[in-house]
């Protein structure tokens, strides 16, 4: 895949400037330098024509950028509204997020000595959990039986899986994943042999266990590294989907054995389902007995 990304889909390198517009491309990058040219050799005429091609540009990306982004906002929630109308109005939020005075047991840590401190109580969490032993989980594998064709993948659930992804950031991997949803028809036929084959072996592949792990912090300022961060993982983009394929298969599974009252970790429930519930168990005696009151008020 690697191969056939360099020879298709070369990477090409952009300069890209803190101090840019989010409308400006590359196109409109050369034609400024075009212009700056005519301008340090002194041919005036061609300077002029190269200034308006460049002003004209100018306003239609600039009208093109904010269309797009109202556009947008139509099916964002409020939160990312407001974000995203201070970013075109040019409001910065004000970030108050320092590491000058992040402790650790109780110490300063140094700025130096601050990534291997997070990396290191990262990974103190999971030593305690005993790893899985490879003998008898082999064992265990080579006793099951075939396995049922209702677990088997199509090449269209792939291809749509891939089309309709909605990740925007690579994992660990480095595949783009802009890239997988316009290869979606090229991609579907060999993701679909990779996941099927994992399926029908019971074995992940080594690839799809790496994730790239980003400290997080829970507040702003954050003063202890042992409570204030949370570690977020990146996973490669096709063991997410793969992912999704085995949690439909387990919520198949499983749907008829949960009980209809549970509403944490299901799918289409949600902690608003048990609030109505609460409710109507609560003031369902209370209406009955308005009812009965009612009624002897009026035979009175």
């Amino acid at each position: 895949m690697y191969s056939a990304l360099d020879k298709y889909a070369p990477v090409k390198e952009y300069i890209v400037k803190s101090s840019d517009k989010p409308w400006i491309t590359s196109k409109f990058k050369e034609l400024i330098a075009d212009r700056n040219r005519a301008f340090a050799q002194g041919d005036d005429c061609v300077y002029k024509r190269l200034r308006n091609r460049v002003n004209r540009l100018r306003v239609e990306l600039q009208h093109r950028f904010n269309n797009k982004q109202v556009d947008c906002l139509k099916s964002y929630d409020p939160r990312r509204w407001w974000k995203s109308i201070k970013k075109l109005c040019g409001l910065v939020a004000n970030d108050n997020f320092n590491i000058d005075r992040l402790t650790f047991q109780g110490q300063d840590i140094r700025q130096d000595e601050l990534s291997d401190v997070i990396n290191n109580f990262l990974v103190s969490i999971g030593e305690s959990i005993r790893p899985i032993n490879g003998d008898s989980l082999s064992n265990f594998r080579n006793q099951l039986p075939i396995c049922p064709d209702d677990f088997v993948v199509s090449e269209y659930a792939v291809y749509t899986a891939l089309s309709r992804s909605k990740i925007s950031s690579a994992g660990p991997d480095g595949l783009d994943a802009s890239l997988l949803v316009r290869l979606a028809d090229v991609l579907a036929a060999p993701v679909c042999s990779i996941i099927n084959s994992s399926i029908r072996q019971g074995v992940v592949p080594g690839q799809w266990k790496c994730s790239r792990v980003v400290p997080i912090p829970k507040c702003s300022p954050a003063e202890r590294i042992e409570t204030y961060f949370r570690p977020i993982s990146f996973t490669p983009i096709l063991s997410k989907i793969a992912e999704s394929f085995m949690c439909s298969f387990f919520n198949d599974h499983f749907s008829k054995s949960i009980d209809k009252y549970q509403f944490g970790c299901t799918q289409n429930r949600s902690t608003v389902h048990a609030l109505i519930k609460f409710s109507h168990e609560l003031f369902q005696p209370l209406i009955v007995l308005l009812i009965l009151l009612e009624f002897y008020l009026l035979i009175l």
